[in-house]
Parts: structure tokens; C-alpha cells; sequence
């Protein structure tokens, strides 16, 4: 059965070599897409999730990582006041030019405590762990791409920095994670006597919904989180400014990858009527007729889908120097499912053709 839909597809293949293109160009639009998205969420959070925390305090404006909060220099003590907390730190997180000669790039650097570690990077894979005092972690990707090695001195607001280690994990969709103590990021941030964030570690067996209206009543204009509720907050975020975008065009691509091997099929079962009509006219059931126009459409997607699945690989490997990219298994595997929908949707005018053949036409031929 497969042998048949296969001669049917070759059978003109300008034709099916522009309908594999036309799918190649969907899927690849939808993979590009879809792991963007998800490779910006993930880094996204990647902060929050790395962090040993049970609840974030912030201002009234920034439920959510990508705006720093406000918070004045003594709402830490009064935090760790609360009952119920065990352990509170204070962040400075600020986004600031860089500058390694004549190059220029933005970093988002995050001043912590380097005796607690609360906050530093979670993934060294060169030089030091720790950062000392004028000393910072750079992503290693935004390093390669600036021509930074360790050992190197970077200018931050003026400020000169030497890089002493490089993180991996650390890009983000905006502006890449840098790590400094907390004395240095204060001489850099623009608000330099703030917190922007405040992480709560809770006493064992609290509850956070019970002190979440301690901490906001003990400060003015402060706002506690739970863990879960600030990344589902930090991921809508992305999803309002990129999730409608990227759901039009991967609809988009969808619909032209239907409507080209919907085109290609269609034209080849119209050319084939008679062949069709033959085969019904000796007994072959509707249910046989629809597999073979339904491989016809399955071949013709899985070999644009393999087409672009190797295409974004080796795009992948590329623009992930400049921006996080997803590109596990499961988004292939998705994408495949997909391609498997689009295939059924496009098979289905067709099909409804074959079906509608009368099998006494086929003597019409006859002369």
C-alpha cells in the first residue's frame, strides 16, 4: 500500500519536491518558534528556580522577575522579623551597559551575599565560584561572542570588573545573567541603597499563605509571593509579550503546510481518478482508499519534517550563541505530532473525492 502512494507521490516529482519545500518551511517556521518560546521561559525562571526560596518579596509594581523592585535598605531586617521566617537575603538585580574594548553588550548583573551563596550562579563551568570585590561571573556564551576570556576587564557604569569566572544557563531572551557581591553591584546599581528582591527561606511546616500578610503589613507598598506565584507570574509575563505572536505565526505556518500537501494531494488524486475508480470498481472499500491518500499525505509531511527537523538542528546550534533556544526531544516530538495532524487535515478533500467516485465512470475510458 505504501509502494502505491509512493509511485503516486514520484509520479511528478516537481510536484512533490515543492510540496516537501512548502512543509519544510512550516515546520522549520513552527520549530523556530515554538523553541524560542520555550527556551525564553525557561531561562526566564531560570533565576527563580535555582534559588532556594519559599517566598519573594518585592514591590507593588514588580510581580515578576523582569522588573526589579524598590524596596528600602531596612525591609530585609523587618523580613527576617516575621514569624514563620527562618532565613531572609536581599538582591540588587540591575540591567547596565558593558563594555570589553570596543565592543558593547548588556548585562542584567545580580549583586548577592558571597558568604551565603543565595543568589550566585548555580552553574561555573570556569575559573572561580565565588566573586570577589570588583570581581564578576560572566555568561560563558556572552563571553565568547564579546571576546572576553577570564582574566579580563570589563567596564560596567565606569566601573572597571574583572571577570573571574564563566556560568553556564545564564543567557536570557534580554540581557545575559552576570554575578557580583553585593558591595559592588550597590556602586552600580542606579538605585544603590534598594533591594529589588528579597528571598524568604520559612520555618519548617509554615505556611505562606499566613505569612504573606505579615510581611505586607509590616512594610508599606511590599508585596509577598510564593515561589510558584512568582514564576507563573514572571512566565505570563513573556506569554502576553510573545505567546500571541508566536501562536499567529505557528498557526500560520500550519495552515500553509495543510494547504500545500492538501494542493499537491488533491491535484494527484484528480489525476488518478480512473485509477482510483478501478480499484473500487473491483472491490476495493472506501476505508482502503482513504489509507492510500492518507499515506500519500503522511509521506510527503514526514519527509518536509525530517527536512527541517536536521535544518534546525544546525540552526539551533547557531542561535543559541545570541538566544536561549529549547530544543529537547520533546519539541521534536511534538512537532511531529503535529506534522501528523496536518497530514490527516490535508488528506481529508482528497479523500472525500475518492470517495465520491462512481466505480461505472471507470468504463467512460473505454472506447
Amino acid at each position: 500500500m505504501v509502494s502505491i502512494a509512493r509511485k503516486n507521490l514520484l509520479r511528478d516529482k516537481t510536484r512533490f519536491i515543492s510540496s516537501v519545500l512548502g512543509v519544510t518551511f512550516a515546520m522549520s517556521l513552527i520549530l523556530f518558534q515554538v523553541g524560542m518560546f520555550i527556551g525564553a521561559m525557561k531561562r526566564a525562571r531560570a533565576l527563580i528556580d535555582n534559588i532556594e526560596a519559599d517566598m519573594w518579596v518585592s514591590d507593588e509594581r514588580a510581580a515578576h522577575i523582569e522588573y526589579s523592585a524598590h524596596l528600602p535598605w531596612e525591609t530585609l531586617a523587618r523580613v527576617k522579623a516575621t514569624r514563620g521566617v527562618a532565613e531572609a537575603h536581599g538582591l540588587i538585580l540591575a540591567r547596565v551597559p558593558a563594555k570589553k574594548g570596543e565592543e558593547s553588550f548588556e548585562i542584567r548583573i545580580v549583586g548577592y551575599d558571597t558568604k551565603t551563596g543565595v543568589g550566585g550562579p548555580w552553574k561555573v563551568v570556569e575559573g572561580k565560584d565565588t566573586p570577589g570585590r570588583d570581581e564578576v561571573i560572566l555568561d560563558r556564551q556572552a563571553a565568547e561572542n564579546n571576546g572576553i576570556e577570564l582574566g579580563d576587564t570589563i567596564e560596567v557604569k565606569d566601573r572597571e570588573l574583572r571577570v573571574v569566572g564563566l556560568s553556564q544557563e545564564t543567557k536570557t531572551f534580554i540581557a545575559d545573567y552576570a554575578f557580583s557581591p553585593l558591595e559592588t553591584v550597590k556602586k552600580i546599581a542606579p538605585m544603590q541603597d534598594m533591594w529589588s528582591f528579597i528571598v524568604v527561606e520559612l520555618e519548617e511546616g509554615t505556611d505562606p499563605e499566613e505569612v504573606k500578610p505579615s510581611i505586607e503589613r509590616r512594610m508599606d507598598g511590599a508585596k509577598a509571593y510564593t515561589k510558584e506565584e512568582f514564576t507563573a507570574n514572571t512566565i505570563n509575563f513573556w506569554v502576553q509579550r510573545m505567546g500571541i505572536m508566536v501562536g499567529a505565526m505557528s498557526s500560520v505556518a500550519f495552515l500553509v503546510g495543510i494547504v500545500v500537501v492538501g494542493i499537491t494531494i488533491y491535484t494527484a488524486t484528480l489525476e488518478r481518478s480512473r485509477e482510483y475508480g478501478i480499484l473500487k470498481a473491483i472491490g476495493a472499500k472506501n476505508s482502503y482508499i482513504y489509507s492510500l491518500v492518507l499515506k500519500q499525505a503522511l509521506i510527503c509531511s514526514l519527509v518536509g519534517f525530517l527536512t527541517s527537523a536536521i535544518l534546525m538542528l544546525i540552526t539551533f546550534r547557531f542561535v543559541g550563541r545570541y538566544i536561549p533556544i529549547y530544543s529537547d526531544w520533546k519539541l521534536f516530538g511534538g512537532i511531529f505530532a503535529t506534522t501528523c495532524i496536518m497530514a490527516l487535515a490535508a488528506a481529508i478533500l482528497p479523500a472525500r473525492h475518492v470517495m465520491r467516485i462512481d466505480p461505472a465512470t471507470v468504463f467512460n475510458y473505454v472506447r
